[in-house]
């Protein structure tokens, strides 16, 4: 829950155990989204618009936008880990097809959290093998939707809008592949 009178940033960079936080208010013709946590920065490709509306009303603070194509983040390796959270908020376009990119966060063979026209696809890569738990939920187009995928242990939690949507108790306990991360809609 955050504190409206807080901004939403300074709340985040709190969590002792935060690895990195792409804020992506970044200036308009920036190439680099800015890690404010680590230092980990990526680079922006393929047309990335910077300086657009950010999610919450509180806080003045831009995102980026990406067109569901081919605009995405270059970011830098993470370590391996068997327990993490991924989460960040997307706006989804109302003409955006269900075929579009709409990568939150992820790539194939690593981790992905990717919203949906109406619902969520989350995959872990472990050891060669993907585990998928997709869920179906409102629709995710022309509003605000926070997202936030949950791995402790052997289960696998998805959660929009702060609701559990989704669950899977099955994973392996073994770190999942954390590599060549590309970022597509990312709009924290």
């Amino acid at each position: 829950i955050i504190d409206q009178s807080t901004q939403y940033s300074n709340q985040v960079l709190q969590n002792s155990g935060l690895l990195s936080y792409w804020r992506l208010d970044d200036m308009p013709g920036s190439t680099t989204a800015v890690d404010t946590k680590s230092g980990r920065s990526g680079t922006y490709q393929n047309g990335t618009l910077l300086g657009q509306p950010g999610a919450l009303s509180t806080d003045s603070n831009t995102a980026a936008g990406f067109d569901g194509v081919n605009d995405q983040i270059a970011l830098p390796s993470l370590p391996a880990a068997t327990d993490f959270t991924i989460e960040g908020w997307q706006k989804l376009d109302p003409s955006t097809p269900a075929s579009t990119n709409n990568t939150l966060y992820g790539g194939s063979g690593t981790v992905r959290l990717m919203p949906r026209t109406a619902g969520f696809y989350v995959g872990v890569h472990i050891e060669g093998t993907e585990y998928v738990q997709p869920a179906t939920t409102a629709s995710n187009l022309g509003q605000q939707v926070h997202g936030a995928m949950v791995r402790n242990g052997s289960n696998l939690h998805l959660y929009s809008n702060c609701h559990m949507v989704t669950s899977k108790y099955s994973l392996p306990i073994t770190y999942a592949t954390h590599n060549a991360y590309r970022c597509p809609l990312l709009t924290l």
